[in-house]
């Protein structure tokens, strides 16, 4: 997790899959956080923050583990598109390949 942050915008390079998954669970606690905060306080606040402050980490790591997979960082952008998710959230469940 703290790989991911000391890369925080870094598009280069590799994350192996326990970076990107603890990088991930991190960003889901602190996104339920957020809600809860959200709902304690009875308006939108907290998780627009929140998805502020993740989405170029995310979005990077994202990258870089696409890149352990040998595989082009564009292929993010398949995370965007609701009906190719599964395939990309299968893709990041893949062992790292390093030839």
């Amino acid at each position: 997790m703290f790989a991911a942050w000391d890369k925080y915008a870094v598009f280069e390079g590799r994350a192996t899959r326990s970076e990107f998954w603890l990088f991930m669970l991190f960003s889901i606690l602190l996104g339920l956080a957020a809600g809860i905060l959200d709902e304690i306080v009875g308006y939108l606040f907290f998780v627009p923050i929140c998805f502020a402050v993740l989405f170029i980490p995310q979005l990077a790591v994202c990258v870089r583990r696409l890149h352990d997979l040998n595989q082009s960082g564009w292929w993010v952008l398949v995370s965007f598109l609701p009906f190719l998710s599964l395939f990309f959230l299968i893709c990041m469940c893949l062992p790292s390949r390093r030839d």
